[in-house]
């Protein structure tokens, strides 16, 4: 298990001229670095980096890590887009009281924190599960969403992978390899948070991978595939 490291040239799908006007909180940093703020949205404490200026990009990362994933692409976006990198629901130094993890729970609480940013309108990258929580949001608000980039999320999984997803082992009973593996990832709560992220794997079902609008939806929306 690794974090996966994404290719800066993945910015140049998500960009294009628009007009947001939305305006910089609490004092960003305009030499190009990114600050880290809270806020309170939909019963949690949600943790999050911002940066530069232009128009808002969503930087959304999958179960188990964090946004830190993004740290080599963000700054080559920083110059002429307004960076916005979540840790999503449980993961990072976010909070999950409800220890329940759901893509359209993590989309209202995108939603959220994007009203009290003043943001009308976001491009977005999500990967994996982010890819899911990305693909909820621009089911349910798809005038919102204007571009969006979906980086390994699965079209269907099987049932047999369901059920492996059941019973994936807590930390303690995986190899060492994995063990490593896991708490080099630099997750700030360790074994008992990477635990948690596992019990979310097991919780996962087929409504949370793809929502039933979604093909209905996009069915004759352009769509480019990534090499």
């Amino acid at each position: 298990m690794a974090i996966p490291r994404l290719p800066a040239s993945l910015a140049a799908l998500v960009l294009a001229t628009s007009s947001l006007g939305a305006v910089a909180q609490q004092g960003i940093d305009t030499n190009g670095s990114l600050r880290d703020a809270f806020a309170d949205v939909n019963g949690i404490r949600l943790h999050y980096r911002e940066g530069g200026t232009g128009p808002a990009v969503l930087l959304l990362h999958g179960l188990s890590v964090n946004g830190q994933m993004w740290k080599t692409l963000a700054p080559p976006l920083l110059s002429t887009h307004r960076v916005i990198i979540p840790d999503l629901r449980g993961h990072g130094e976010s909070t999950n009281p409800s220890g329940v993890y759901r893509h359209a729970d993590v989309a209202t609480d995108l939603f959220e924190l994007l009203d009290q940013l003043k943001i009308d309108k976001v491009r977005g990258v999500g990967h994996s599960s982010g890819a899911g929580v990305l693909l909820h949001m621009a089911t349910r608000q798809p005038d919102r969403v204007e571009k969006m980039v979906l980086i390994g999320l699965g079209h269907r999984v099987t049932d047999d992978t369901f059920a492996a997803f059941r019973h994936y082992p807590v930390l303690s009973e995986q190899s060492p390899a994995f063990q490593k593996a896991w708490l080099n990832l630099g997750i700030p709560g360790g074994e008992a948070q990477i635990n948690t992220t596992i019990d979310y794997i097991r919780k996962l079902d087929q409504r949370e991978l793809e929502p039933r609008s979604a093909r209905p939806r996009f069915g004759s929306r352009s769509v480019r595939p990534v090499p």
